[in-house]
């Protein structure tokens, strides 16, 4: 059959990795499990003659007797699948002795659904030495010793299926030909589960030590011994040696096989249809129990132990392990779930017994692990040679004993028929091109063996354990049950061929343990001599496997295998509702704790998951279908009956999460509702149901009335608990105690997710999962929604802005959420969403912030949106930002003012942002009666913060002043940019700010046209409020002389950052600067940058910085040019100021585009004074065209200053050589903590003609330079 593949290439630190997601099943059949008889522990021991140099194999039993104790199995199996019929649903379970053990209903149909996440695999640290290089031979692997190690990590994300909200089951044919104890099947299963106490559950002890008949404390040489002879000298203990502490014991011998008629006699496995398939699971609580497991799995993996001793019965345990690591591929964390489970048996299974017994948790784990990732990868190797010898080859015996044989030539004949057919699978098994093509998965866990095994048995062969996992536990299987593997198509095996694939298998693990057939099995010692030539072959191909596990570089795997079935989804969620409380207990850390328990109660109890046992598989279709196309998680379904015109009539009552209705019979929806819309539940009687919405009914009876109360309240609750009472649903319920109150829920965010996704089902809106995912994730301490941070993705894979169409969900989930406390968007608009964007802001009662920055509504919307919030009595918000939205009209102003006026919020309005949005001169009067009439009514005025920058104000400040210089205003921040203020007003304007607003700290007045003496007189007393920290005057001195009135304030408290940017100053203000600089003792900060000083104009402001001792930063970008003197003047004067007492420790002296404002490379010098500088901290010389002599100079000085830690240097025709230089610098500085990339001279290199190899070396120190600075963090 054709297989569709997928490849991903993915690279880690150590290597780079493949991973392949191949579409191909694997098919499987009736078998026989070997692995049950194979590791049952010796039980007597027999001498036989042989060298000294050779180890014996002791045999538990003979076939008849193991046949014997497989029939005990199988009939103790099929009597549990019998009692199996009339179980029951199980109880919760204690952990400790139980008396009566509880009953459970297992899932057993292996209906399989694509993920709503994508697979993936990760490979935990894996084992063994480094790969060999081609045509050498295998390395020698000694005991103790520990090959490398290193630590791949593989992951992939595919194109995930598409989209199904429900796992649906379908109908299950019974499997047939498949024995009642399998390799991959689960056998019969008996339906009673108990537990027993937390520890390990009791084995039966051995006779004699278990580990290839060695005693536990005895070391075990990779030579042949008798299994009853004693150590050699060169092993013994000598009496002055201390004795040592038991080593593990490893079960890597091979018991007798069962008898083939005892075999073929088992009875078949039937897989009944189980209730799991009157289930339904949606991709939300799919995708719980995955998060849930993924948690164990990675943080809590003995909570998954205590699953499997919590069920006494053992045969229950290959459901959870098939489950269990079902969900483990599911999340990519399978190999840590193998790692933990082999280290767990290692470490914990009792010292005078064998590990890895097939009945052991680890066992059950690695066997459903490998039937899933290694099946495939059997049939192609061994395929054709199991066909050939059960089919073609079925008449030909292989028997080699001599008391069913008539002649000794037959058996020399036979004896040669076996070796050559064990020679043709040892072939195949140590092919290097199959070798190659074994599951990077179970080289990885052979690894895991002999990493393991050299850490907990030292004393033991670990090439001997290797062979227990890779022969006993994986390739042995398929040789003894082909069938099984889907090897044989007729699915069966004579007699005859059996008895030939129980020799081969038994040859084949005593060539792997290293162990002789002893006269236990006298016919099978001619086979010793065969058995010891090839034991090093085999060891050899184990160190292949081992090595290659260090360079695994594909990973191939089966797309069935990441599929979680309904059968898995009902046994994972069965096992987490039984085991919850003591799953709690051994979770240690609290955020993980309070995860586990949060999601356990999204899911929901095991005990009222929703069933279709009650209707028909016609009616469980139709349902099941309205449910898919929906999108629909049911909560409740039942019968109801409703009135018709022919009389009562039934139809199925669906109560979903998001809508309520009723399906008719033929399939058609009846009366339908949204939750939303629900107003009124009625039930006056025991039987009645009455559920009233906006626009329908559904009214009837049922006598599961309480039933659905429960299912339609707990519903709501899911996804609305936010919503305060008063904005509920009526209820309408006689007698009041046929319900209780439900329980409320905490929520991340308050309940936002489940709540917007039941609004898109509402709006028929496509739910938006990447906002669904970054709010649970990303905003649980973040309470601003700023819709900027969302995102939406096109059908071609392109990510956009949520679309207006999307919005309507998002505002509507807010109108009553308690956790966001800020709602901004910018640029975006609104205008088809505004009628729930007015709706949310006429019922939110919690956001405090609210930013609408050019979102494109009218005045008349804006006047409604205001009145919304006016007419809200607990409406609470306090800080509002409207800027960009020029449609503010008269109306719109008076609607604002009176939301101002009255506002809830504790201390007022607070924060008012209407920058460029007043749209004529009665809209600005109208604003500052708005002003007026907050004081005039509240008694008080609110506003601490207020930008009306933009806005045409002209003659209009009569109003605005007499506002400002209200005594004791406490407005702290004013911003008149480009207010367009006449000349004649500013003086007021001033002035009222200068009387009125002394806690003003920061004013920006940027753009206006100060010229006249008296302006800077009042500017002159706003520098002196002791509370001003920030004053911007930037594009607004229009004559240099009034710089010293402005300059000349009388000493006062604190400091100020005083901003003249792009002012026009030149010569006249750079002298004034020079003679009052050492005055300004307040101003810490000074910008002067955009400023045509000149290099006169800089020598002057210098002159006079130098003797100050406060200014901390002193930026003159752009103001470098030509004057009459030198221009090594300049420097000097920059290097006589770095060294001067002024603290200085930001300097920013950039260049600029024009040739005159650029030093080139006279900016040498200064730069080599900086080496040397212990002052500042931050440096700005970018665009002087220094060349690479700048470059190399700046690098040098990183190599050895200790105090820059923000350096900008870009715009200074930097090429190859500069490049070079400053990525060497970086190795070498520990302190630098900002420095843009050069982005201009990077693009100015690779879009000029230099030769491509040039260009290639560019890009290569770019990508140098910035992974360097990102590794510093910058």
């Amino acid at each position: 059959m054709a297989s569709e593949v997928k490849s991903w290439r993915l690279l880690s630190s150590e290597t780079s990795i493949t991973v392949t997601v191949s579409t191909s099943s694997t098919s499987s059949g009736g078998g026989v499990d070997l692995n049950a008889v194979l590791s049952r522990p010796v039980r007597r021991r027999h001498h036989h003659s042989a060298s000294p140099s050779s180890r014996t194999r002791s045999e538990s039993s003979s076939d008849e007797e193991a046949a014997a104790a497989v029939a005990v199995a199988s009939e103790s199996s099929a009597s549990s699948s019998a009692s199996s019929a009339s179980s029951t649903s199980s109880p919760a379970l204690s952990y400790g002795t139980s008396s009566s053990p509880p009953v459970m209903t297992p899932p057993l149909a292996p209906n399989k659904t694509p993920l709503a996440h994508p697979p993936t695999m990760s490979l935990p640290p894996s084992f063994g030495p480094p790969p060999l290089p081609p045509s050498t031979p295998p390395p020698s692997l000694p005991p103790g010793s520990s090959p490398p190690l290193s630590s791949p990590t593989v992951s992939h994300t595919p194109t995930p299926p598409p989209h199904s909200p429900l796992v649906r089951p379908h109908a299950v044919a019974p499997t047939k030909g498949r024995s009642t104890a399998t390799i991959d099947g689960f056998g019969s299963l008996p339906r009673s589960m108990s537990l027993s106490s937390r520890s390990a559950p009791s084995r039966p002890k051995p006779e004699t030590p278990p580990i290839l008949g060695v005693p536990p404390n005895k070391p075990l040489s990779s030579s042949f011994t008798h299994a009853t002879q004693a150590p050699s000298s060169s092993v013994s203990s000598r009496p002055d040696t201390p004795a040592q502490p038991p080593s593990p014991t490893l079960n890597t011998c091979d018991p007798a096989l069962p008898s083939v008629e005892e075999i073929d006699s088992r009875p078949q496995f039937q897989d009944p249809v189980e209730e799991h398939q009157h289930l339904l699971y949606s991709d939300r609580e799919s995708s719980l129990i995955q998060d849930i497991y993924h948690l164990l799995i990675t943080k809590y993996p003995k909570v998954l132990n205590d699953f499997f001793l919590g069920c006494e019965n053992r045969e229950r345990w290959d459901l959870y392990a098939e489950s269990i690591i079902t969900a483990s591929f599911a999340r990519s964390t399978t190999l840590s779930l193998i790692r933990y489970f082999v280290n767990d048996e290692f470490q914990n299974h009792p010292p005078d017994e064998p590990s890895f017994r097939d009945n052991c948790i680890a066992s059950k784990v690695i066997k459903s692990y490998l039937r899933k990732v290694g099946s495939k990868y059997l049939c192609d190797m061994l395929g054709d040679v199991m066909h050939k010898i059960c089919i073609a080859e079925q008449k030909i015996s292989y028997e080699i004993d001599p008391g069913k044989l008539e002649s000794h030539d037959e058996v020399l004949k036979r004896q040669i028929l076996l070796q050559n057919k064990m020679d043709t699978i040892l072939a195949r098994i140590t092919d290097p091109a199959n070798i190659d093509k074994m599951p990077p998965g179970v080289r990885l866990v052979a690894a895991y063996f002999f990493e393991m095994a050299q850490k907990y048995c030292p004393e033991s062969n670990p090439l001997a354990v290797v062979g227990s996992f890779l022969i006993l536990r994986y390739i042995n299987p398929a040789i003894f049950s082909p069938e099984q593997y889907g090897m044989i198509r007729s699915g069966k095996v004579s007699p005859l061929v059996r008895r030939n694939l129980v020799l081969l298998s038994k040859m084949l693990q005593n060539i792997s343990s290293g162990l002789v057939f002893t006269s236990k099995e006298q016919y099978m010692v001619a086979m010793n001599r065969y058995i010891e030539q090839n034991v090093n072959r085999l060891h050899d191909y184990f160190k292949v496997v081992i090595a290659q596990a260090s360079s695994t570089t594909n990973l191939v795997i089966d797309s069935d295998i990441c599929a979680v079935s309904l059968k898995d989804l009902h046994l994972l969620h069965l096992l987490l509702f039984q085991h919850k409380e003591h799953s709690s207990t051994l979770i240690s850390v609290d955020t993980d704790r309070r995860m586990f328990e949060k999601k356990l109660e999204d899911l929901g109890s095991y005990s009222n998951k929703v069933s279709f046992a009650f209707a028909g598989s016609a009616a469980q279709k139709q349902v099941k279908d309205l449910l898919m196309q929906r999108k629909e998680e049911a909560s409740y379904i039942g019968y109801l009956t409703v009135p018709a015109k022919k009389g009562p009539d039934k139809v199925t009552l669906v109560v979903g999460l998001n809508r309520i209705f009723t399906v008719k019979k033929g399939g058609k929806v009846g009366a339908e509702g949204h939750f939303v819309d629900l107003k009124e539940i009625v039930s006056l009687t025991p039987r009645e149901v009455r559920l009233i919405f906006a626009q329908s009914e559904i009214a009837g009876e049922s006598d599961q009335a309480d039933d659905i109360l429960y299912s339609v309240r707990r519903a709501f609750e899911q996804n609305f608990g936010m919503i305060p009472e008063a904005f509920r649903f009526r209820l309408n319920v006689s007698p009041p105690t046929r319900v209780s109150k439900m329980q409320a829920v905490e929520k991340k965010c308050g309940g936002f997710v489940d709540a917007y996704k039941s609004l898109c089902n509402y709006h028929n809106v496509a739910c938006n999962m990447s906002l669904c995912w970054d709010v649970e994730n990303l905003y649980t301490d973040n309470t601003k929604f700023n819709l900027h941070h969302f995102f939406s993705e096109e059908s071609g894979g392109d990510t956009v802005a949520m679309a207006t169409s999307e919005l309507a969900p998002v505002f509507q989930a807010l109108w009553h959420n308690t956790h966001f406390t800020w709602l901004l968007t910018k640029d975006r608009k609104l205008e088809k969403t505004f009628p729930t964007l007015v709706d949310m802001l006429h019922f939110n009662c919690h956001l405090t912030s609210l930013t609408l920055v050019n979102v494109n509504l009218s005045s008349s919307n804006w006047a409604a949106l205001f009145d919304a919030m006016g007419s809200n009595p607990q409406c609470i918000i306090q800080h509002i930002d409207v800027s960009s939205n020029p449609v503010f009209d008269e109306r719109v102003v008076n609607s604002l003012a009176t939301f101002l006026s009255t506002s809830k919020a504790p201390h007022g309005v607070e924060t008012l942002e209407m920058a460029d949005t007043l749209t004529n001169p009665k809209a600005v009067l109208a604003a500052w009666v708005m002003l007026l009439s907050i004081q005039k009514i509240r008694g008080m005025n609110t506003l601490l913060h207020l930008d009306i920058s933009g806005n045409k104000i002209g003659d209009n400040t009569t109003q605005l002043a007499q506002w400002l210089g209200m005594p004791g205003n406490p407005l702290t921040y004013l911003n008149i940019r480009n207010t367009s203020i006449a000349t004649a007003k500013i003086a007021s304007i001033f002035g009222a700010i200068s009387q009125g607003c002394r806690c003003m700290k920061t004013l920006v007045a940027s753009g206006l046209k100060i010229s006249r003496p008296e302006e800077a007189t009042h500017l002159a007393q706003i520098i002196s409020v002791p509370a001003l920290s920030n004053l911007d005057l930037s594009e607004s001195i229009a004559s240099e002389k009034i710089i010293l009135d402005l300059l000349q304030p009388p000493p006062r408290e604190g400091t100020i950052n005083l901003m003249l940017r792009s002012c026009g100053l030149g010569l006249v203000a750079a002298k004034i600067l020079r003679d009052i600089a050492p005055k300004l003792t307040s101003i810490t900060s000074l910008d002067l940058g955009g400023n045509e000083l000149g290099d006169d104009g800089i020598i002057l402001v210098v002159e006079g910085i130098m003797l100050n001792t406060t200014l901390l930063s002193l930026n003159m970008n752009g103001c470098f040019g030509k004057g009459t003197r030198l221009r090594t003047d300049v420097v000097r004067a920059l290097q006589k100021l770095i060294v001067s007492d002024c603290p200085l420790e930001s300097l920013k002296i950039a260049g600029g585009m024009k040739a005159t404002q650029q030093m080139s490379k006279l900016m040498l010098p200064f730069l080599h004074s900086l080496a040397s500088n212990e002052s500042i901290t931050e440096i700005d010389v970018s665009g002087h065209a220094m060349g690479n002599p700048g470059a190399i100079a700046l690098a040098k000085v990183l190599q050895v200053n200790t105090r820059l830690t923000s350096v900008h240097w870009d715009d200074n025709s930097t090429s190859l050589l500069g490049l070079t230089a400053m990525c060497n610098a970086l190795k070498a500085n520990q302190t630098l903590r900002c420095m843009p990339v050069p982005i201009g001279d990077i693009s100015s290199l690779l879009s000029s003609n230099l030769p491509e190899d040039i260009k290639k070396r560019v890009r290569a120190l770019s990508n140098e330079l910035q992974q360097a600075l990102v590794s510093r963090g910058i």
